[in-house]
């Protein structure tokens, strides 16, 4: 029972409301109150029966307000009722909209994906990175289509320059041997590599070892042109500019990659010595089946 009587609330049936009763009991009371007087336990006589019904007409008016107060009540809280009806029906429609189009968003990528990695040297896609960055307002409650180049270079500038704070700095150099460099730099190399883009959305397998042996770019930066291809490949979904696009990304990516990558830096260097094992190995293993 809600007890407050201004309230309506639309989890709970109209009955269930203070509000719809106290018309109802307010003025069909007073009508009561001023019909009291002519009560009485009797057959009235019949001349005596237009005094009563004389009588009984300012009581009955007022005792009748109760039944348009009630409508009144009744429609708002009907109106409420639609309004609620309208809001869980613009989520439903919402909700379906947001993961259909998300799965169309996945089928989009992993298609162009096929001629952008012809290797398959990208484990894994992280799809709701990408569409995050292509649709920042959508969501499962409220469909909003809404792209922004601004945004999805400003989440591709995020990805890259997460990779050089995330390289570990790992030195296994010291007093180990070379069979034991190349033991561990095997363990960790490709670790390694995930490791520093693991807030990008992609990770790689052991296939991206062949595509460093036939690269003369180091492996970080071969990394960031595939997450550079894969956001084009994110942009067109959307239909953004495709030229103002590739413009802007490609600005990005060699502003931070000259500004980051191209100096001095132990952890990529020591990164790059750990996956040029890893190369070694691939070459040798093409040797042996030549």
């Amino acid at each position: 029972m809600i007890w407050n009587p201004l309230k309506l609330d639309d989890n709970a049936p109209l009955n269930k409301h203070l509000l719809f009763w106290w018309p109802i009991i307010l003025f069909i009371g007073m009508g009561l109150y001023l019909s009291s007087p002519i009560w009485c336990f009797c057959i009235p006589k019949a001349e005596s029966y237009g005094n009563i019904m004389e009588f009984l007409r300012f009581p009955i008016f007022i005792a009748s307000i109760s039944v348009p107060v009630s409508l009144v009540i009744s429609r708002f809280h009907s109106s409420k009722l639609a309004s609620k009806s309208n809001v869980l029906n613009e989520k439903n429609i919402a909700f379906n909209h947001y993961f259909d189009l998300k799965r169309h968003f996945k089928e989009h990528v992993n298609r162009e994906l096929v001629q952008l990695d012809k290797q398959k040297s990208i484990e894994i896609v992280d799809i709701d990175k990408l569409f995050e960055a292509i649709f920042p307002n959508n969501s499962w409650e409220r469909t909003d289509l809404t792209s922004s180049i601004d945004n999805v270079v400003g989440k591709f500038g995020e990805w890259v320059e997460s990779i050089e704070p995330n390289l570990i700095n790992i030195d296994i150099s010291g007093n180990a041997t070379t069979a034991q460099y190349n033991k561990l730099a095997r363990e960790l190399g490709l670790s390694t590599l995930n490791g520093s883009f693991k807030r990008t959305p992609l990770q790689f397998n052991y296939q991206f070892v062949a595509i460093a042996w036939g690269d003369s770019e180091s492996p970080v930066i071969h990394g960031i042109e595939l997450i550079y291809d894969i956001t084009i490949i994110s942009g067109q979904f959307s239909k953004l500019p495709l030229a103002e696009l590739t413009t802007r990304l490609t600005d990005r990516k060699n502003n931070i990659i000259e500004q980051v990558f191209v100096e001095e830096n132990a952890a990529m260097d020591r990164f790059e010595s750990m996956f040029s094992v890893l190369v070694k190995d691939y070459e040798d293993s093409l040797k042996e089946h030549a």
